[in-house]
């Protein structure tokens, strides 16, 4: 992870109690997931899955929330990923195969949730 992003998130949880927090990459031959915020609404569960598991992992923002705005990293094993996310309103929103087999960034709009929701 640059400093950049690390003094990014670092700034982040000293302003916002609960904001964001990194996942640190324990192998060499993880990928990492930059996930930017840009929906308008605070993130409080993420998510991240095998495509063939049956169940979702840990919550990996753990007891923090993803403010809209922020940045948060995940590292992971090469591979195909769902991804799902819970906002402070207990709406939920599932993104199925997620290619992560290199480095990705990956934004996060409003529309991607309100589609989630039907709308």
């Amino acid at each position: 992870m640059n400093s950049k992003l690390l003094a990014s998130l670092l700034t982040a949880c000293a302003v916002l109690s609960g904001a964001a927090t990194a996942v640190p990459a324990d192998n060499f031959d993880d990928v990492i997931m930059t996930l930017t915020n840009n929906s308008g609404y605070t993130i409080k569960g993420l998510y991240l899955s095998p495509v063939d598991s049956e169940i979702w992992g840990r919550n990996v923002l753990g007891s923090h929330e993803f403010p809209s705005g922020y940045e948060n990293t995940i590292s992971a094993p090469p591979g195909y990923y769902d991804l799902l996310l819970v906002d402070k309103f207990n709406d939920r929103c599932e993104v199925r195969d997620i290619d992560l087999r290199f480095d990705r960034a990956v934004s996060i709009s409003r529309m991607d949730l309100l589609h989630c929701q039907g709308y």
